[in-house]
């Protein structure tokens, strides 16, 4: 693989079992398949996810652990898993608007990666975008590549682990999402509770499940 993960910037829980390895706008769960594979000779393919609304509620600007509520569906996305990575790609603006910080972002993915291994879903990596061109917090107040609807993010985590876009899928529930997904160009976009596109450039699911059977049914 290309990206390089640096040692010294990991969480671990007390029993040493769990841990977050964690790059510029990446945690890895301690759970990641890709901190065990080798890079494949053929790319293997990720279904992109959306966190909130998508895997949990959406509580406008989830800020600690403890306001993580897994959406109902959210174990179906284990049927995914023997084709596809699982990679979260979420903007989190309300680092940039000084909501809360890089290390509680942190806090969340570890809750969430170890909530979502109890109902045998494995999360390979989180990406998130911390910038807001109007962001209170300097540092992060800047136009970037990474925060949707740009490809950055689902283009970054190609280049990192070998993924192959062409084969990969977006499922998400704005459309901020499905331009994403059409500007890295993946295979498909699916639109949670949406209408269908009149031009057909993403498809529509009624809930995860639906998009689950869309994606099953059309995968090589």
């Amino acid at each position: 693989m290309s990206l390089e993960i640096d040692s010294g910037c990991c969480r671990a829980s007390e029993s040493g079992s769990q841990v977050l390895a964690v790059a510029p706008g990446l945690h890895l769960p301690f759970n990641s398949r890709l901190l065990r594979e080798t890079r494949p000779t053929a790319k293997r393919a990720a279904i992109f996810l959306d966190r909130d609304g998508v895997i949990v509620r959406d509580v406008h600007y989830l800020r600690r652990p403890s306001q993580i509520e897994i959406l109902p569906n959210a174990g179906t996305l284990s049927l995914l898993q023997d084709r596809f990575y699982l990679v979260v790609a979420t903007n989190q603006s309300g680092i940039a608007r000084n909501l809360f910080t890089e290390q509680d972002l942190l806090a969340i993915h570890l809750d969430l990666a170890l909530q979502l291994a109890a109902i045998n879903v494995v999360i390979d990596a989180f990406y998130y975008c911390p910038h807001l061109p109007s962001g209170a917090v300097e540092a992060y107040g800047i136009d970037c590549e990474c925060r949707k609807p740009k490809g950055g993010m689902l283009l970054r985590a190609a280049a990192d682990w070998g993924i192959g876009l062409e084969r990969s899928y977006m499922i998400g529930d704005s459309m901020r999402d499905m331009e994403a997904a059409r500007a890295a160009g993946l295979a498909e976009s699916i639109l949670l509770g949406g209408a269908p596109d009149a031009a057909r450039k993403y498809e529509c699911a009624e809930d995860l499940p639906h998009a689950i059977r869309i994606i099953l049914g059309g995968a090589a």
